[in-house]
C-alpha cells in the first residue's frame, strides 16, 4: 500500500508546537550550529538509506529529501548570518547575498558541464540540444533573470530574517504563480504554462490561508522582537520580491520544458553564466546592511573584508554551490519517482520541522511575549495550509494518472519542480 503523508500531518505539526515551546525557553547553546546540521542530515541520510534497501522507497526517498532541504536551508542561513569571520570585531556571517548566489551559478555551470561532457563520453551517449531560434534564446534569458533575481533576494532576505519568516515567506510562491499565469493568461499570452489546467477553490482556500499565516508571522516577528539591530521590514521586503521572481521562475521553467523541450540539465547549464552576469550589478552597487556597528556596505566589499579577515569562510561560500547543485538534482530525482505535487507536499512540510530545528540548534529564538504564541500558530498553519494544497495536488495528480503526459507537465508547472535542476526554495 502506498504511504500516505497525510495520516501524519495533525501529530506531527502537534509535535512541532511542542519542541517550538520547549526549545524557545532552552535552546541548545553548547552544540555548534553547523556541526548539529551536518549530523541532523547525515542522520536523515543514513536513515533514508536503510529504509530505500529494506524495501520501504517511498518513505526512505522523502528521509533523504528532508536531510537535504533543512539541512541545505540551515547551512544557507549560517553561512550569510551565523559563521564566525572576527571575534575581536564581533563579526558573523557573510551578508553578501548576490556575490554568493553569483559564485553557487559558477560552480553550477561547471557542474552541469562535467556532466555533459561525462554523459557525452559514456555509453549512454547523449548530445546536448542547443539553443537556435530567437524564442530559446529570449526563454533561456528570461529564466536566467528570474532565476537570479529570484535565489538573489531570497538570499538576502535569509541574511536579515530568521528561518522561520523566510521559510514562511516562500512558502506563498504557489499562490503568486496561479496569479501571474492568470495575469498571462488575460494579456494572452501564450507557453509560459499558462495553458495548464486551473487552481481548484479548494487549492485557492488553502494558499489564500497560507498567505494570511505569513502575513501574521511578520507581524508577529516584528512586534515582538527584541533585537534592535533586526531589519525585519528590509528582509521582509526583500523575501516578497523574492517569491514574485520565483513564480516568474516557475513559468519561464514552464516555457523552456515544455513548448521548447529542453531539458533540465542542458537548461541549468545555459542559464547559469547568464545568471551571474546579471547578479554583477546589484553585487557592486547595492549597498546594504552589513554587520552590527558597521556602515552599510556592497557585496564585493563585504568579500573583500572576508577575505582578509576570514578566507576561510570563502570555502563554506564555494561549498554551498555544490550544495545547491546536489540539492537540485535530488529534488529532480524526487520529481520524477513521486511527482512534483507530492514532492511540494513534503517540502512544504519539511519547512515547519526545519524551522524547529532552527530554534533547537540556536539559530533563532521564538518572539518574546504573546506575540510566541502568534507565531507558533502563524507557523503551523502556514505550513498546515501549504501541505494541503500540496495533498489536494496530489490527489488531482493521482486523479489523472491516465495521461501519459501528466507527469511531465508537473514537474514543469508545480511549486516543487518548476526551476528544474536549481530547487525553487
Amino acid at each position: 500500500a502506498e504511504w500516505d503523508p497525510a495520516v501524519f500531518q495533525e501529530p506531527l505539526l502537534s509535535a512541532a508546537v511542542l519542541v517550538l515551546e520547549d526549545s524557545a525557553a532552552a535552546p541548545l547553546e553548547d552544540v555548534a550550529p553547523l556541526a548539529s546540521t551536518v549530523a541532523m542530515a547525515a542522520l536523515a541520510f543514513a536513515v533514508g538509506s536503510m529504509l530505500m534497501l529494506a524495501g520501504r522507497q517511498t518513505l526512505g526517498m522523502l528521509a533523504v529529501y528532508f536531510g537535504a532541504q533543512s539541512g541545505f536551508n540551515l547551512y544557507m542561513k549560517i553561512v550569510l548570518s551565523n559563521t564566525l569571520v572576527s571575534k575581536e570585531l564581533g563579526m558573523e556571517g557573510f551578508p553578501a547575498a548576490f556575490f554568493l548566489t553569483a559564485v553557487q551559478q559558477v560552480v553550477t555551470f561547471f557542474a552541469c558541464s562535467i556532466m555533459i561532457l561525462a554523459l557525452w563520453l559514456s555509453p549512454w551517449r547523449r548530445k546536448p540540444r542547443l539553443p537556435t531560434t530567437r524564442r530559446e534564446f529570449k526563454a533561456i534569458l528570461l529564466f536566467a533573470f528570474a532565476f537570479a533575481a529570484n535565489h538573489g533576494f531570497n538570499n538576502f532576505s535569509m541574511s536579515l530574517l530568521d528561518v522561520s519568516l523566510n521559510l514562511v515567506l516562500r512558502s506563498c510562491i504557489p499562490l503568486m504563480t496561479v496569479l501571474l499565469q492568470a495575469v498571462l493568461r488575460a494579456c494572452q499570452v501564450h507557453g509560459y504554462g499558462v495553458s495548464d489546467g486551473k487552481s481548484t477553490s479548494g487549492e485557492l482556500v488553502c494558499m489564500f490561508l497560507g498567505v494570511l499565516c505569513a502575513a501574521l508571522a511578520t507581524v508577529a516577528e516584528s512586534r515582538g522582537s527584541v533585537d534592535p539591530t533586526q531589519h525585519i521590514l528590509l528582509g521582509t521586503l526583500m523575501g516578497v520580491l523574492s517569491i514574485i521572481f520565483a513564480a516568474f521562475n516557475m513559468i519561464c521553467a514552464a516555457e523552456l520544458g515544455g513548448d521548447l523541450k529542453i531539458e533540465p540539465l542542458d537548461a541549468t547549464c545555459y542559464s547559469s553564466l547568464p545568471a551571474a552576469v546579471f547578479l554583477l550589478l546589484p553585487m557592486f552597487f547595492l549597498r546594504h546592511p552589513s554587520w552590527p556597528g558597521f556602515v552599510s556596505m556592497t557585496d564585493w566589499q563585504v568579500f573583500r573584508q572576508v577575505a582578509s579577515l576570514s578566507p576561510e569562510t570563502m570555502s563554506l561560500v564555494i561549498v554551498s554551490g555544490l550544495m545547491s547543485v546536489l540539492y537540485s538534482f535530488l529534488q529532480y530525482w524526487l520529481i520524477m519517482n513521486l511527482s512534483a505535487a507530492y514532492t511540494a507536499f513534503a517540502g512544504n512540510f519539511n519547512k515547519a520541522i526545519c524551522i524547529v530545528i532552527s530554534i533547537w540548534i540556536g539559530l533563532e529564538r521564538l518572539p518574546a511575549g504573546r506575540w510566541k504564541a502568534a507565531m507558533v500558530c502563524s507557523i503551523v498553519g502556514n505550513a498546515g495550509a501549504f501541505a494541503g494544497y500540496g495533498f489536494l495536488r496530489s490527489q488531482a495528480g493521482k486523479a489523472s494518472k491516465e495521461e501519459p503526459v501528466q507527469k511531465l507537465k508537473d514537474a514543469d508547472t508545480s511549486p516543487a519542480g518548476a526551476c528544474t535542476l536549481r530547487g525553487a526554495g
